[in-house]
């Protein structure tokens, strides 16, 4: 409600032994200003070696915001070993 001077978002980063593996967010593709409820996601790829992956909404700036029904959907792709 009334984002100004920044976004509210998603944001999700995966983590390895060598540190930040990769690092994804909504940026200014997330609401502005003030809008009706709308979904919202993104997709981060988990290689084999990650050992950590973090997730978290935010809001910069100015104004209010909320968030509902979180969720991780985890797609086994070709990537997954069993």
């Amino acid at each position: 409600e009334g984002v100004t001077d920044g976004n509210a978002g998603l944001w999700a980063s995966v983590n390895g032994g060598s540190g930040t593996l990769d690092f994804q967010e909504l940026g200014r593709q997330g609401p502005l200003g003030t809008t009706a409820w709308k979904r919202y996601e993104i997709e981060i790829p988990v290689p084999p070696n990650a050992t950590q992956l973090n997730y978290g909404v935010i809001l910069s700036g100015r104004g209010r915001s909320w968030f509902d029904g979180l969720e991780i959907t985890i797609d086994e792709g070709s990537d997954v070993e069993i």
